[in-house]
């Protein structure tokens, strides 16, 4: 916690990406849509069919691989108004809880608190790192 002064999330406009990770989901979902699939097994096979250049890994559900952290920022935020909108989302050190979203590079930033306020407080970093260390 506290690394970085500012971090800066810019994203592509929706359906306009150019990553080449995008473009083969693309192909493996087409590919797959085609295919005859009843289980796991045969969606794993599919997908490695279609994707020339990598293999698939099956991840099972409830491996703890991944982490969930959606629960956790649930407790401690609250969601982002019109997310969808946006394509460039700005924090600073400055102001935790606090996130600038703009529609484009040259629009105005729209601010949005999204801590949560309980019992008239609001969600204090100190909360965010002793349940982050948890996980």
């Amino acid at each position: 916690m506290g690394v970085f002064e500012r971090i800066d999330y810019k994203f592509f406009v929706k359906g306009h990406t150019k990553n080449s990770c995008d473009r083969g989901f693309g192909h493996i979902r087409r590919h797959v849509g085609r295919a005859d699939c009843w289980k796991m097994d045969h969606i794993v096979s599919a997908v490695n069919e279609a994707a020339t250049s990598s293999s698939a890994v099956h991840i099972s559900r409830g491996n703890e691989f991944f982490k969930s952290y959606k629960p956790l920022v649930t407790e401690l935020y609250k969601k982002l108004v019109g997310v969808q909108q946006y394509q460039i989302f700005s924090m600073e050190a400055t102001k935790p809880g606090v996130v600038q979203c703009k529609k484009g590079p040259d629009d105005e930033p729209v601010e949005q608190d999204l801590r949560r306020k309980v019992d008239g407080v609001l969600t204090e970093s100190t909360k965010v790192e002793r349940m982050l260390t948890t996980l």
